[in-house]
């Protein structure tokens, strides 16, 4: 399985639109800042056709180390990262 890079992506727009690899570098470099920026903004994106990505923070969960036994309550929580995911 192949994996396609950005500068492919920019490459086909330039191909379809007419404009130059340069031209086309520099709008997919801006839609992709664009929706890089508003994940950060916490806002959802939806690209119809494609999917929708909203960032989701995980509970956190209790962490035991081995060999404790959760009964005694000995563990720590462990907050993890916000991720993006697509959304079903």
């Amino acid at each position: 399985m192949a994996t396609v890079k950005k500068k492919d992506i920019a490459n086909d727009v330039a191909d379809q639109a007419g404009v130059s690899k340069t031209d086309a570098q520099t709008i997919v470099d801006t839609v992709l800042d664009s929706l890089v920026d508003s994940l950060r903004r916490g806002e959802g994106i939806e690209l119809r056709g494609f999917g929708t990505f909203r960032f989701h923070k995980p509970a956190s969960r209790q962490f035991f180390e081995r060999y404790q036994w959760p009964a005694l309550g000995e563990g720590h929580e462990h907050n993890y990262r916000r991720r993006t995911s697509p959304r079903s």
